[in-house]
């Protein structure tokens, strides 16, 4: 085994600059896919602070997100003062051939170019083995094996408190939703929690900014309960003066509606 004094990407964590690196190679910490934020100060949160390094032999990468821009970060050593470039590749698996057909993954490949030490891309492997070879015995060159999540659907939920007044008697109550200024495609639901008989909203799509959506409960006189409700962005962007109110309302054997409970 000879140490280098180059960029050297790492196969894993623990990884020395030395070659040939370990057999697994398909890890590198030095490639860190961190989603769809980029970080505020990329030094402190993969280097560490004051100088001490502690963030350097922790692994912080997550999957990729699928459909939105993604923030990936190269990281590489040196024990000399080294100047140079890197390149990031994205690998499909339809590219990269494992023996095994049922163990194909999507990968990322770094690459770290000085002039001392280009770490030239072959056009050709041979076969998989080869091509493990040539990352062992690259010191420049990174390769993490990675995965496609579907993006999170951002959300909101409020839980609020539901007081049931003495007094109120078993005629149905209208429970129901408003919207202000919400955006066309949002989604919203609500649901009861510790009252019988339950009742819930299942998501419903907003089709103009100004909406209600109502079930028809049986609330039970003198009770406490909860109501969760809550939006799905489904990546619109909501405005600062949106709103979501929910109301109670009893209706009378007449079929009026009269508020008796706080909106939120």
């Amino acid at each position: 085994m000879s140490a280098y004094d180059d960029f050297f990407a790492r196969a894993h964590i623990g990884d020395k600059p030395v070659l040939p690196k370990p057999a697994n190679v398909m890890g590198s910490p030095d490639i860190q896919p961190v989603g769809t934020e980029p970080i505020a100060n990329p030094n402190e949160y993969f280097i560490g602070k004051d100088g001490k390094e502690e963030e350097y032999e922790k692994d912080k990468g997550t999957d990729i997100t699928k459909g939105e821009r993604n923030y990936i970060y190269l990281r590489g050593s040196s024990t000399l003062e080294t100047e140079g470039y890197a390149e990031l590749y994205f690998v499909p698996s339809s590219l990269v051939m494992h023996p095994n057909a049922t163990d194909q993954h999507n990968c990322l490949v770094s690459r770290f170019v000085t002039e001392r030490n280009p770490n030239e891309v072959p056009t050709d492997f041979s076969d998989w083995n080869a091509l493990i070879k040539w990352v062992q015995e690259s010191p420049g060159i990174g390769w993490r094996n990675i995965h496609f999540a579907d993006p999170k659907l951002p959300e909101k939920e409020t839980i609020v408190d539901l007081n049931i007044p003495h007094g109120w008697d078993m005629h149905s109550a209208l429970v129901y939703l408003e919207t202000v200024d919400m955006p066309v495609g949002v989604t919203v639901s609500f649901f009861s929690v510790d009252i019988n008989p339950p009742f819930k909203l299942e998501p419903q799509e907003i089709t103009y900014p100004n909406q209600s959506f109502f079930v028809i409960a049986s609330l039970p006189t003198g009770h406490t309960g909860k109501v969760t409700y809550k939006y799905v962005t489904n990546s619109k962007t909501i405005p600062d003066d949106a709103k979501l109110h929910l109301k109670i309302g009893k209706l009378t054997p007449i079929g009026s509606v009269t508020s008796v409970f706080k909106s939120s």
